[in-house]
């Protein structure tokens, strides 16, 4: 692959990603008083390329969230599944075509790349719009190696991406540290809210304090990644990230406003999606509160909320068949949740990472599903109580079947003293945070594939032998191949035994 980073004038740059990454981007990051170039701050001149780069922790564009978001992330991670062939060649069937692997490496990274040259040329790489962009160039950069692995990022330069690949032992703490650099800064500026920021930050307002969070939350979510490849490096992220004070307060979710819900579109209005058997499994097993909040009702006989098998090939989905995600066109895009901060420190305390062990890792837990079930509005009841439910099984007589499809789950007790061993609550935790990280996929994909949890249930047409540890990475797209092949060659050598496939694990991901 081969993009040239043009340079371009900034106004020419919000023309062209308003019309490739956000559906009202002109509407929401227009300068109310449409300034000269030439008396404007730099925050005026480069503040309208921060509503695309944001998008791309989720993108609110119809086409790019249901290439990424939904049929990537989301039925990868167990949130959503595709009733649509899509071709026959897709993630559902883990067969993938091109057309279906390449989304998040051939459209992010060029998007990104365009605008964070553009503003750090504007700024001379400093300033508050320079600030956020680069806790969102770690934030969106994480998105593309959870999901290839090695990825350029510390060679890359304005001219081009044929550069080397990082390593993710390298990755990673590179990430984190231009994390901790961009917190240094923000710490400076706790307490302040920018009027100017304001104008295009659709996240926080221009809000810093809540900027400040979002990053120390990240690089917690960042050190738990790689806490298997340099434990005391991530560590001591971890508790510089609770030090600088995590997102642990509703109030400070980072959603992404839009008026025309992709996730919406493509489940109640194309018919393409539903929710998926596993989250409707879990959740109908503990006879979960927030079930109404996150799901339809299903019209078939048995269970009111009925998910979609994964690979089952229906074409368009006649409405009321199968549970649908509950939102509407105006619905927020979740980006980050305070519940998940809680989880990521109580799978920390348990392990050791840090201090607290077994009950202050209890303490977290139980605070995650506390902040998860307060966000949705649901009755948390005697949830935290509830023994384990046991096996439970997805009841349709009418699922296709598959030789290495798990069938049924065996789900952990919700109360934390059912559980007696490590792993016994890590599966708790992971559990329990999935159910709270609802369309969140890329995050319950990377735990399932770094831990075992939560144990997802596979798809019912496994046409790419994948096998009960399911597709563990995506191969890298075949222009990325043909355009950059002496760093292509050597990433995957050096990375994955010389096999782009996708049964290779990543660097932090559980081998057995």
């Amino acid at each position: 692959m081969e993009y040239r980073i043009q340079k371009m004038i900034i106004a020419a740059a919000c023309l062209s990603m308003a019309a490739a990454c956000t559906g009202n981007f002109e509407e929401l990051n227009t300068h109310p008083t449409d300034l000269d170039p030439g008396i404007m701050s730099s925050t005026e001149r480069v503040g309208t390329l921060l509503p695309a780069m944001t998008y791309l922790l989720c993108p609110q564009h119809e086409n790019q969230n249901q290439m990424i978001d939904q049929i990537i992330f989301g039925q990868l991670g167990g949130y959503y599944s595709c009733a649509n062939n899509w071709e026959g060649k897709n993630i559902a069937t883990y067969n993938p075509s091109d057309k279906y692997i390449q989304p998040p490496f051939n459209d992010i990274l060029p998007t990104f790349y365009s605008n964070w040259f553009n503003i750090k040329e504007v700024t001379g790489g400093e300033g508050n719009v320079f600030l956020i962009a680069t806790v969102l160039r770690a934030g969106i950069m994480l998105r593309v190696a959870d999901t290839y692995g090695p990825i350029p990022y510390s060679m890359v330069d304005g001219g081009s991406f044929e550069v080397p690949y990082d390593r993710l032992e390298d990755l990673y703490p590179a990430m984190i540290n231009d994390l901790s650099a961009a917190i240094e800064s923000l710490e400076g500026l706790k307490g302040t809210v920018s009027a100017d920021l304001a104008l295009y930050d659709i996240m926080f307002g221009g809000d810093f304090s809540k900027w400040l969070k979002f990053a120390n939350s990240l690089k917690f979510r960042m050190a738990v990644r790689m806490s298997s490849m340099d434990e005391g490096f991530a560590s001591k992220a971890m508790q510089e990230a609770m030090a600088g004070g995590m997102l642990l307060d509703n109030s400070d979710n980072a959603f992404l406003p839009t008026n025309d819900n992709p996730v919406f579109k493509s489940t109640d209005e194309w018919r393409d999606m539903a929710v998926s058997y596993t989250i409707t499994t879990y959740m109908n097993g503990y006879n979960d509160p927030r079930c109404p909040y996150y799901f339809t009702e299903s019209s078939k006989p048995g269970k009111k909320y009925h998910g979609h098998p994964l690979g089952m090939a229906d074409g368009k989905l006649t409405k009321g068949d199968y549970s649908l995600p509950n939102l509407n066109a105006s619905s927020p895009l979740p980006v980050f949740n305070a519940a998940e901060s809680y989880f990521l420190m109580a799978e920390a305390a348990l392990r050791g990472w840090i201090p607290g062990g077994d009950a202050q890792a209890r303490d977290y837990y139980e605070a995650g599903i506390k902040a998860s079930m307060d966000q949705w509005g649901a009755s948390i009841g005697d949830y935290l109580s509830k023994p384990s439910p046991g096996t439970v099984s997805y009841d349709d007589n009418n699922a296709v079947t598959g030789s290495n499809v798990i069938a049924e789950l065996d789900l952990p007790a919700v109360s934390w003293d059912a559980e007696w061993d490590m792993d016994g609550h890590l599966s708790q935790i992971l559990v329990q945070k999935y159910i709270a990280n609802f369309m969140i996929g890329l995050e319950s994909w990377c735990d399932f594939r770094r831990t075992g949890y939560p144990v997802l249930l596979g798809s019912r047409r496994d046409m790419g032998n994948i096998g009960l540890r399911l597709m563990r990475r995506l191969p890298y797209p075949e222009s990325e191949r043909a355009s950059n092949p002496v760093n292509y060659r050597q990433a995957v050598d050096e990375n994955f035994g010389g096999r782009d496939e996708a049964t290779v694990d990543l660097a932090w991901a559980k081998k057995d």
